[in-house]
């Protein structure tokens, strides 16, 4: 490919932004993709929120602080802390997500939970033949197959 005057323009023009989105408080417009906010308008933004209240480090290093002594990661709590934009839970959001397994063999070690959907890419683990789409269910009366039922921990994956 050979170097044109547009070239070296746009490549001053990406220099031109890079250093902008270092060094200047402002909306960089790149000559591709969509606008960002510079590292300096960043932080003075959150310096913002700081200062007004929005945002407490102080309330979030003690939250921190209660769910490490509470063992949170440990006792599967810290997921009810953390907001998505939806403004649910990531406990909540992770219930409503289709997990996807290597095996039908995984299904053994994945939490179960009423209505949890599952995809398994195979019946047996880099074969990929067979799997399909499971989901959990505690009041499933079929009896475990290994392949179309796969017994679980208080019910069935079907």
């Amino acid at each position: 490919m050979p170097l044109t005057p547009e070239t070296f323009q746009n490549l001053e023009r990406d220099i031109e932004d890079t250093g902008k989105a270092v060094n200047t408080d402002a909306l960089i417009e790149p000559r591709y993709g969509i606008p960002f906010k510079s590292l300096p308008m960043l932080s003075r933004l959150f310096e913002e929120m700081l200062g007004v209240g929005y945002v407490s480090v102080d309330d979030l290093k003690q939250a921190i602080e209660v769910a490490a002594a509470a063992g949170a990661g440990e006792n599967g709590w810290i997921d009810t802390l953390v907001l998505t934009l939806t403004g649910e839970n990531l406990r909540e959001f992770n219930k409503k997500t289709i997990s996807t397994l290597d095996c039908i063999d995984d299904l053994a070690t994945t939490l179960p939970w009423p209505g949890r959907t599952v995809n398994v890419r195979s019946v047996i683990k880099d074969k990929h033949l067979g799997g399909g789409t499971f989901v959990f269910s505690a009041d499933s009366s079929k009896v475990p197959d290994g392949y179309i039922v796969v017994a679980a921990n208080g019910g069935n994956w079907v």
